[in-house]
């Protein structure tokens, strides 16, 4: 690594991680999705030809390009940015501040993410040690964020688009050529399963519940109705497919999923909160999905003008002097 511009490696090792963890997250995401089409049938999934997908290495392999492109290339830009600018303050007054990078690995950990945590911690880690050998270069790091800044200011007419900027990347650089095309097809094709990954349990590809075996059937009957009105399937108890369990309690039936309950109330308004609620405090996807959207939106527009700047000053390295 300390081969390679620091900010460069810090970034390419970012997405690493964030590749590693999106194998394994969209991975273990595939093998629940695979359980909930065996148990439900194929209808249960959107389109056709997932049966087939979802025993493959394809959605790990989805997870690992979804999420090292915006997680891991995000975070790996603003941790790569927080060293390197640590590192250019008097000694006084930056010792050990970059050291500081670690603490969104510490976040994630006291969210009970510990894999999470982990791709923090290793991409934290490599910032340091890509900064570490790198000798102190003021100059160079001014003029580089000052062709960043450059870049920046070059982008703000899209980031006031009448119709959004990512519309219109979307409309006139992705959906204008063979290349954005295709990267628009394979968009849409394979990220349904790492996106599953960061989907609340309302919000997952058709909801579950399985009455547990001592709630009475004719109360179970009329849960399962009323869940149905809800978007939410009826499983039988035990089902792979379940996600959540109604379970008898002292007042009444309970939602419980993840150790997380919440009563079960009569009312159809109400019910739809209960829904809500336990998804809500079942939500372990939650850290995750807050440091993917930090990195789309802070990290991966840092990465995209400092590549740019990068590209600008190696071009002005060859004009005449």
């Amino acid at each position: 690594m300390r081969r390679l511009p620091p900010m460069l490696a810090a970034v390419l090792w970012g997405a690493c991680c964030g590749a590693w963890l999106g194998a394994a997250r969209t991975g273990a995401s595939a093998a629940g999705l695979a359980a909930k089409a065996e148990a439900l049938g194929p209808w249960a999934l959107p389109g056709v030809g997932h049966g087939a997908t979802l025993a493959s290495w394809a959605p790990a392999a989805a997870g690992a390009a979804f999420f090292g492109l915006s997680l891991g290339l995000g975070v790996g830009a603003l941790l790569g940015l927080w060293v390197g600018g640590t590192r250019l303050l008097p000694s006084r007054v930056g010792a050990g501040l970059h050291w500081a990078a670690l603490a969104p690995a510490g976040w994630a950990g006291a969210q009970g993410d510990l894999g999470l945590g982990a791709a923090l911690l290793a991409a934290a880690l490599g910032a340091v040690a890509a900064h570490g050998g790198a000798a102190r270069d003021t100059g160079g790091w001014l003029g580089r964020a000052g062709l960043a800044g450059v870049v920046a200011l070059g982008l703000v007419p899209w980031a006031l688009a009448p119709e959004g900027p990512f519309t219109r990347l979307r409309d006139a650089v992705l959906l204008a050529s063979p290349p954005g095309l295709a990267l628009n097809d394979w968009y849409y094709r394979w990220t349904l399963y790492p996106a599953e990954t960061l989907k609340p349990l309302a919000a997952r590809t058709q909801p579950t519940l399985a009455p547990d075996p001592r709630v009475p059937p004719d109360q179970a009957e009329a849960v399962c109705r009323d869940a149905l009105a809800l978007g939410i399937l009826c499983v039988s108890p035990g089902s792979p497919a379940a996600e959540v369990t109604a379970t008898p309690g002292p007042e009444g039936l309970l939602l419980e999923a993840s150790g997380a309950r919440t009563p079960w109330p009569e009312a159809p308004r109400a019910q739809a909160e209960a829904w809500r609620a336990v998804s809500e405090s079942a939500d372990g996807s939650r850290p995750l999905r807050h440091a993917t959207l930090a990195a789309l939106l802070g990290g991966v527009p840092v990465a995209g003008c400092w590549a740019l700047a990068a590209v600008a000053g190696w071009l002005t390295a060859w004009l005449p002097p």
